[in-house]
């Protein structure tokens, strides 16, 4: 079996794979024999698309983490499962003098974030997986989704941000250009008026003003 370079240490770790063993697991692998051999092959295999997440075991075969690239401190199945804690609870909220109270969502952010209203259908469905180490999995590749969704949107509005600019700019042209025209057709020398000399009783009558 491959295993990757990932150190003890979690804040050493080497991402370079969807999918990540510590080398100190081996002993633990090989006392498992044959069949969890196949179980992290079909495991690497299920996350080799993501590319900014991946499902790290660390400390022991039966506990994955979910990590990042951008954040490696954060262990994301971890949050998930502390969020899963309090969904559907009445909690309160207090601002100020202000307390407010609310019942927290059935689903988790990510569900709702990418499937709308197909949310509590798609988390059903991933609750209903009992695999820890497939439902990291699964949540490492939710989480390249709305990474890639994030980027995408933001992409988008950059590119409408361009465009606006472009337009802008073409007007700006535009009204230049046609200013230009009517200044080569219609420009002409104006000549002054030439000023009126002031009677000597106009000029007596503004001094004493």
């Amino acid at each position: 079996m491959k295993v990757n370079n990932v150190q003890n240490t979690r804040a050493n770790i080497n991402f370079k794979m969807a999918l990540k063993i510590n080398p100190k697991l081996r002993p633990e692998v090989e006392k498992l024999g044959p069949k969890w051999v196949e179980y992290f092959e079909k495991l690497g295999k299920r996350v080799e698309n993501v590319k900014h997440y991946d499902v790290c075991f660390e400390d022991s075969v039966y506990t994955p983490a979910v990590r990042s690239v951008e954040n490696p401190q954060k262990n994301y199945y971890s949050a998930l499962q502390r969020e899963e804690d309090q969904l559907g609870r009445f909690v309160y909220l207090t601002c100020g003098d202000e307390t407010y109270g609310f019942y927290n969502p059935n689903e988790p952010e990510i569900f709702r974030s990418i499937y709308g209203k197909e949310a509590p259908k798609k988390y059903a469905s991933f609750r209903g997986i009992y695999d820890s180490g497939v439902q990291a999995a699964e949540l490492s590749k939710l989480l390249e989704k709305q990474k890639l969704q994030r980027i995408a949107d933001m992409k988008t509005k950059e590119a409408a941000k361009l465009l606006k600019e472009a337009q802008t700019l073409s007007e700006k042209e535009k009204l230049n250009k046609s200013i230009d025209n009517l200044f080569d057709k219609y420009a002409g020398e104006i000549p002054e008026e030439p000023t009126k000399k002031k009677s000597f009783w106009s000029r007596l009558f503004s001094f004493c003003k």
